[in-house]
């Protein structure tokens, strides 16, 4: 079976023109035909219409701008008179560096600009189904939001992918579709903005044009499912069109609201459905729904950057702090926040508040120091979790592996304030067995494994791993199974050479953990400690507390997913309108993928006897905890049915209920602790002056209940404040994305 999907396509197309035998059935999923690299200006204008009839079928659009392309032309037709100026405050005023910009910036937009922001949002699954309200915002005269993500692009230092713009170049356009192009290039709205500049390009870099024989049409009978969107821009439905009439034995699958994308393929379980049946050579449906619904206004986007941008001084008067240091609340307290960090806490009538400072009186509220979550996995998560973690207060995560290049760009872009987001630690790829590795690729999963681990077996390749780790600037590395003793203390030899902290499971003894130094132990399953007699127990967990090993034991896998009962977790899960759970209308994805999968091979395992394991792992955490060793709050979020954000105020209410801790034990491990573990102590972790502005107000007190920590009316993150309503805006937005997007790979 051959399988592509975008330019994979158009490879399996030359595959099959190449090697006739290849495959006995093909599935192509966003048709890119031999001739198709070079996108049709044509497209943009037929996308645009297409909205145009979905916003004339929404009562409230309809009224707002009965008439989108009239819009977009009357909006184009006054930046062609003159170009409009944006005065908005600058996302790179605060970095994640510490180094400042000025506080705002003047942005020029003319044509140009802002019909490559509609063009570009046209092709984006979650940009599109802001279009119609974007282009009414802007004939009202409201160019706020297009400005910054123009700001934004502008700001751009480089071009993504050489190998991208390489192979386009490679497959490059026969006379006749250049000349399209350039014919429509001045007939349609959108014109040259719709035909990449870097096409032009490719004699400078000299790549060799494959030539016309390879941009000739694929005949073949093989039999191919088609599968296209209704709403994809870059793979329009009329590509595969085309391409079919080569294939007599094809099949077409239409998918009405999907974009380009993982939505071809994932938005619908009738879709995998449908592709199974193909392959089993049994009838396939000729369309299929996948859900979209267009915006009705700006205020997902226009309220979430407003706030994101807000880094103007704040007090909160008349507030209770918890300072995270585990001493006493201080009720009647007035903390300051200017220039990103805390620059008083003082009893309310000691304060100086800066001219202009907001004010936010915070009488019967408490103040508490920024939560971590010290186990998560953000290149499943994707990029849509950042703002339900901060959403939840939560505004600094510990990775613990995955995709390195996604999450520094996402790291990266949260530094550079261009997204709202936690800070994030992250150790790249997973350190693994190589036979384990072998196993799931054998197997085949979700998960793009050979992004996500890197496998090693033996010594050598632990100080070659290593190395190779280290060198892409990771914070830290992490270790989940080993193949021997020797290799994964050959792991902590390396790392140590290097300068870094080991974290992981408990892949060896007590005693190796110590000689390997590995400084954080994951998950609540430890047999080699449990394994020891009371006596050898204690004495490891004595020289765990006096080596500064932590423990991050993640309770909440347990009850809220590994103990839900299969037919429940899978009702869950396919649950997206949330009706069983709201927090699951945030979801979707790749995530969503993923958890299908884990939930699908749970119920093929043998069943596990739960009741009679977990007082057992519970009574060794209490043993643990009244040991002294730290236990830091983590989610393991990517398990199924752990969301972003949420899950950590389950994982704290259960580190009281099942470990002993009182509550301000729990905030101080959820704040301080993380900081002093990264050695950030100076910076984060509590509330005084000159550190970090990472803050949250709450309308209950946590002390008097933990579970108080979900009671938020404010995040502050990097100093910069989110009141109530931005964060349901960062909420709102998720849903949005979930909605739109589909399931989605890691890039």
């Amino acid at each position: 079976m051959l399988w592509g999907a975008s330019y994979g396509t158009h490879l399996a197309l030359a595959a099959m023109r190449r090697h006739p035998a290849l495959a006995s059935r093909a599935i192509l999923a966003g048709v890119e035909g031999p001739d198709d690299t070079v996108k049709l200006p044509s497209s943009s204008d037929r996308q645009l219409d297409t909205l145009a009839s979905l916003a004339r079928a929404d009562l409230a659009l309809r009224a707002a701008i009965p008439d989108l392309r009239g819009a977009l032309g009357a909006v184009l037709a006054r930046l062609d008179r003159a170009p409009v100026t944006v005065r908005l405050a600058d996302p790179a005023a605060t970095t994640g560096d510490g180094t400042t910009a000025p506080d705002s910036v003047t942005l020029v937009i003319g044509r140009y600009d802002f019909l490559g922001f509609v063009n570009g949002a046209l092709g984006n699954g979650e940009g599109m189904a802001f279009v119609p309200a974007l282009i009414a915002a802007a004939a009202r005269g409201d160019f706020t939001v297009p400005a910054r993500y123009i700001l934004a692009d502008r700001r751009l230092t480089s071009i993504g992918s050489a190998m991208g713009y390489a192979m386009d170049c490679a497959s490059g356009a026969s006379p006749a579709r250049r000349g399209r192009i350039a014919h429509e290039a001045r007939t349609s709205l959108f014109g040259a903005v719709a035909v990449d500049p870097m096409s032009g390009a490719c004699d400078a870099w000299g790549v060799h044009d494959l030539g016309n024989a390879y941009r000739r049409p694929v005949r073949s009978a093989v039999p191919v499912l088609f599968i296209s969107g209704t709403l994809d821009l870059n793979t329009p439905v009329a590509n595969a069109r085309a391409v079919a009439r080569g294939f007599p034995n094809a099949r077409a699958l239409l998918i009405d609201g999907a974009s380009h994308g993982d939505a071809l393929f994932l938005a619908s379980p009738a879709i995998p459905r449908a592709m199974l049946d193909f392959l089993a050579g049994r009838p396939t449906p000729a369309r299929v729904g996948a859900p979209f619904r267009l915006a009705p206004d700006l205020s997902p986007l226009s309220g979430a950057r407003h706030a994101a941008g807000d880094t103007g001084s704040v007090a909160f008067a008349h507030v209770t702090v918890i300072d995270g240091t585990g001493g006493p609340p201080r009720a009647g307290m007035t903390v300051v926040v200017s220039e990103r960090r805390i620059a008083a806490v003082a009893s309310d009538d000691a304060v100086h508040l800066p001219a202009g400072a907001r004010v936010v009186d915070a009488r019967g509220k408490y103040l508490i120091p920024g939560l971590w979550d010290m186990h998560v996995h953000l290149a499943k998560a994707g990029a849509t979790s950042l703002a339900l973690f901060v959403a939840n207060g939560v505004t600094s995560v510990r990775d613990m592996g995955g995709d390195f290049a996604m999450i520094r760009a996402l790291r990266d872009s949260v530094r550079a304030g261009q997204r709202v987001g936690p800070r994030i630690e992250t150790p790249g790829p997973i350190l693994e067995d190589a036979a384990n590795v072998a196993r799931m690729l054998r197997e085949g999963t979700v998960e793009p494994v050979a992004r996500f681990r890197v496998p090693l077996g033996t010594p050598a390749d632990a100080e070659r791993v290593v190395d190779s780790v280290a060198r892409l600037g990771v914070d830290f590395v992490k270790v989940r199974t080993v193949a021997s003793r020797e290799v994964y203390l050959a792991i902590g030899r390396a790392v140590r050479r290097h300068g870094l902290t080991l974290v992981g499971h408990m892949v060896s003894t007590p005693d190796d953990i110590l000689t390997a130094h590995q400084r954080s132990v994951e998950h609540t399953i430890l047999p080699q400690l449990a394994a020891l007699p009371p006596v050898e127990r204690r004495r490891a967990l004595d020289a765990f507390l006096a080596a500064g090993i932590v423990m991050v034991p993640t309770l909440v896998v347990g009850e809220k997913s590994l103990f839900v009962p299969d037919s429940l977790a899978a009702a869950l899960v396919n649950d997206s309108a949330g009706r069983l759970d709201p927090r699951r209308r945030y979801m979707s994805g790749y995530l969503v993928a993923d958890w299908r999968e884990q939930i699908a091979e749970r119920a093929q395992g043998p069943p596990v006897p739960w009741a009679t394991v977990v007082p057992g792992l519970l009574a060794l955490q209490r043993e643990i905890h009244a040991a002294g060793v730290r236990m830091l709050p983590g989610t393991d979020v990517a398990t199924a049915l752990l969301y972003p954000g949420f899950s950590l105020h389950e994982e704290l209410e259960q580190m009281v209920r099942h470990l002993g801790m009182t509550p301000a034990d729990v905030l101080v491990s959820a704040t301080r602790y993380p900081a002093e573990f990264f050695g950030m102590q100076d910076s984060l972790g509590t509330i005084a002056p000159g550190k970090l502005a990472d803050l949250v107000l709450l309308d209950a007190d946590p002390l008097a209940d933990i579970r108080n920590t979900t009671t938020l009316r404010a995040v502050v993150t990097n100093g910069r404040y989110l009141d109530r309503a931005a964060l349901d805006a960062l909420l709102a937005a998720a849903a949005i994305a979930a909605a739109n997007q589909g399931p989605r790979r890691t890039p």
